[in-house]
């Protein structure tokens, strides 16, 4: 009861817990010697450091009673100090009252006190512990709420950045391209260098290069049939308005990741460039479109029937669709001969579609 206090108080008193400790080991033999019917001055006067123990804790509980006047530790103070008002009547008192019968029960009052600090004491850390927990619930809550908002703010960066890129990339290639072929058309018109028909072919040229960077603004879902749609449709009545016949053998190919507008464009162009090489000198009147897959790659196979033209040409048409098929990751073949050129676009497969 002693430690009890002690810890109670939140005290350490090391010279007294060694004196208990002493005193717990000496009454063990002390007690025997009582219960086996042995006598002597230290059996006879044994019960005075009994007391003495029971009043060192009392004092202690009323010492914090009074430290922190609180009615939980008062009242532990008050049932303490039952026990204690028992022992002085039965042992110092010289006319003792008679509570023999009450002596059993001299603990109970400080029990009952101490069990019910404990179970106040338990109830008040679980109801901490459940304050805690949705206070923690609360705030992880918050943090997930806050981390949401966080996510969907960068997400309306990410997209508001994208469009910005875009809205330049957009009219960069229209200031470059189109922009520039206008220039050079009104410059060629004002001093009177193009004839009508000049004129129109300019500016056909020019609409066939905006139509180009409107295809390539269109979703596509990975899928290079949806890029090549539009340029089928356009291609076919001009082809067969300048008696060439086009095959078309488009199959089913694999996902491309690499199917962004920028890239969409640069694939739409290196067609145009090819259609446009066959239209202006291959002088061929037969013209196959093909797709499928070669060595993990997706080729577009585009091949005439033409007179072709010399292996050393270099023009810069020509380096300029093999520089956008390398900003795309792929890869530009040309295979000119006498009995036609085939122009082969190889393009990367993406991880995922190729493990499926």
């Amino acid at each position: 009861m002693c430690f009890f206090a002690l810890r109670y108080g939140g005290w350490r008193m090391a010279r007294l817990e060694r004196g208990l400790l002493l005193y717990v080991a000496i009454s063990v033999f002390v007690n025997y010697r009582l219960f086996s019917g042995g006598d002597g001055w230290i059996t006879q006067h044994w019960w005075y450091l009994t007391f003495a123990t029971a009043a060192t804790y009392v004092t202690i509980f009323w010492a914090i009673a009074w430290q922190r006047r609180t009615p939980e530790t008062i009242l532990l103070a008050a049932a303490s100090s039952l026990k204690l008002a028992v022992a002085i009547n039965e042992n110092l008192l010289p006319y003792p009252v008679d509570l023999s019968r009450y002596m059993p029960y001299s603990y109970l009052p400080m029990f009952i006190v101490i069990g019910w600090i404990l179970i106040d004491r338990f109830v008040k850390a679980l109801n901490e512990s459940e304050a805690l927990n949705t206070e923690l619930e609360a705030r992880v809550a918050q943090k997930h709420a806050e981390l949401q908002e966080n996510y969907r703010r960068m997400q309306q960066l990410e997209r508001q950045q994208a469009i910005v890129e875009e809205r330049q990339r957009i009219m960069s290639d229209m200031h470059d391209g189109i922009g520039a072929h206008l220039i050079s058309t009104l410059s060629q018109v004002e001093h009177g260098q193009l004839s009508s028909v000049e004129v129109a072919a300019a500016l056909r040229e020019c609409i066939e290069d905006l139509r180009l960077t409107i295809d390539s603004l269109e979703p596509t879902d990975d899928d290079l049939l949806a890029v090549l749609g539009n340029p089928r449709y356009r291609l076919e009545p001009r082809l067969k308005k300048c008696g060439i016949e086009l095959d078309w053998q488009v199959q089913d190919v694999p996902k491309l990741a690499c199917l962004d507008p920028k890239n969409v464009l640069h694939i739409l162009r290196i067609l145009q460039e090819g259609f446009t090489n066959i239209l202006k000198h291959a002088d061929a009147d037969r013209v196959s479109v093909e797709t499928g897959v070669e060595r993990d790659k997706v080729y577009v196979r585009v091949k005439d029937n033409g007179h072709g033209f010399a292996s050393d040409h270099a023009g810069h048409g020509l380096a300029s669709m093999k520089h956008r098929a390398q900003a795309i990751g792929g890869q530009l073949d040309i295979q000119p001969s006498a009995a036609g050129t085939t122009l082969s676009l190889l393009l990367p497969v993406s991880k995922s579609s190729t493990s499926s």
